[in-house]
């Protein structure tokens, strides 16, 4: 018997059994998918968010504190949104809040180097957080102007802060013009009447 040929024989049986082992023992990474936090009697607003993150190879569990503390929903990706662009994010945020295309429009925004803590002149009510290989995404009944972050796994990537197409107000010339419309109609309706 031919022993060169017998020991490359155990050799791949070996390394064969090595990677199976190997392959059973390393865990697995999770499928990127989304997870609502709904503030509940037993999760207040205030209470920090419990985010599972891909870590090496595995997972890990941070716990995110934010202000203000008075999100209605919010959603958590544990994977990449690869586009990043203003009006991708736009329509993610709107898909997962169950809103309709064009319900939302960009009030502030910070594509590099952005602080865990920022203030928007204008007031918003949708927040969209990437931070390395995850994304949250917030939204408060009342709009904000202020936001901080902390306990990230990673440093924020960028932000993007979305009013309400629907809260915006009109401009006070339209307000008024309307407001003298209003007053002329028992105007309108008087000189019919002769």
């Amino acid at each position: 018997m031919n022993t060169k040929y017998v020991g490359k024989r155990v050799s791949f049986a070996i390394a064969a059994s090595l990677l199976v082992t190997a392959m059973q023992i390393a865990p697995a990474q999770a499928s990127p998918v989304w997870t609502e936090y709904l503030p509940t009697s037993t999760h207040p607003t205030n209470d920090p968010i419990d985010i599972l993150y891909t870590r090496g190879h595995g997972t890990a569990t941070a716990s995110v504190h934010y202000t203000p503390g008075s999100a209605a929903q919010i959603w958590y990706y544990n994977g990449n949104i690869s586009n990043q662009s203003p009006s991708n994010m736009m329509t993610v945020t709107e898909s997962q809040f169950g809103l309709g295309s064009g319900a939302l429009q960009s009030v502030s925004a910070c594509d590099s180097a952005c602080s865990d803590t920022f203030v928007s002149s204008t007031a918003f009510d949708y927040l969209a957080v990437h931070f390395g290989q995850g994304e949250l995404l917030f939204h408060w009944l009342s709009p904000v102007t202020d936001f901080t972050i902390s306990c990230l796994p990673r440093g924020i990537s960028n932000y993007r802060a979305y009013g309400n197409v629907a809260a915006t107000p009109l401009p006070s010339g339209a307000l008024l013009f309307a407001t003298g419309l209003l007053a002329a109609l028992p105007l309108v309706g008087r000189r019919n009447r002769r």
